[in-house]
């Protein structure tokens, strides 16, 4: 029985985040070839549990500049005042961010020997890049997007297979696939370290995207493997599904072709799917 070894090292103060917009974009792919990489581990999909964090966060920053006067008071006498709403100042409530999210994920993997670390998450849209570009300036963050109605006949062979994913789960994913989106495109020129791709491009020139991610992140392309899109790891299980079953119904284009999602397809150069005549 062998055993792993690891030499534990650092944090890098440059974690990778992948950011996909919504379910069966492609991120496990992404992910899977970004930890192909020597020395980094992208973490998987955490429930979104960041988004709660950021909102308490902003609360004990707006207590902090709302009673700052406690604190103030307390630094000037150093006596006993009343003070019950005296928290420590904004600048040490970002290092304890920051410390939160890099003993979440940083160092776990630098004990591990992988100093660059990062996760992909499938829920994390503007509010919490801007959020982590803040904490992390030096952070790379990938944007991942993929044709709608090819996420919903995705999400549909779930439906039809052995998980417990319906319908409404479906249809929340995809509205969450335009909030994602959207909230990204429009903050795109103040996040100078985020790269877009779309999944469709990235398999169909696995080569020349491995080129530009490497140059993104500062490596060289042969450091990755690419033989990661050779397979198909998608975790998808029960029955084989009729491919026929998973085409598009009238109704289902019909709601991928409501105006507030197909006008964030367009933006990514996605037209919706229209049923040929007859």
């Amino acid at each position: 029985m062998s055993t792993c070894h690891f030499t534990p090292t650092t944090p890098s103060d440059e974690p990778i985040f992948i950011l996909a917009s919504a379910q069966r974009c492609g991120s496990t792919l992404l992910q899977r070839l970004v930890n192909s990489l020597e020395g980094t581990l992208l973490w998987g999909e955490h429930q979104g549990v960041l988004m709660d964090f950021i909102k308490h966060h902003e609360v004990l920053l707006e207590w902090e500049k709302r009673f700052s006067g406690n604190r103030k008071q307390f630094l000037m006498s150093g006596r006993d005042l009343f003070l019950p709403n005296m928290v420590p100042e904004d600048h040490e409530l970002r290092t304890a961010a920051i410390a939160y999210v890099t003993n979440l994920f940083g160092l776990p993997a630098a004990k591990l020997g992988k100093p660059r670390w990062g996760f992909k998450e499938v829920r994390y849209g503007s509010k919490v890049v801007l959020f982590l570009q803040d904490l992390f300036p030096k952070a790379r963050f990938i944007h991942l997007t993929r044709d709608p109605a090819a996420c919903f006949r995705s999400m549909k062979r779930w439906e039809l297979g052995e998980d417990e994913w319906d319908r409404e789960m479906t249809r929340k994913s995809i509205w969450d696939w335009v909030r994602i989106n959207a909230s990204l495109h429009e903050v795109r020129d103040r996040v100078p370290g985020m790269m877009s791709v779309r999944f469709e491009d990235m398999v169909a020139a696995p080569e020349g995207f491995a080129r530009d991610l490497a140059e993104f992140l500062g490596r060289e392309p042969g450091d990755f493997d690419l033989s990661v899109f050779e397979r198909r790891l998608d975790g998808q299980f029960g029955p084989a599904i009729d491919p026929a079953r998973l085409e598009l119904t009238g109704e289902e284009e019909q709601f991928l072709a409501d105006p507030a999602i197909a006008g964030v397809a367009r933006k990514f150069g996605y037209d919706p799917p229209v049923r040929a005549a007859g």
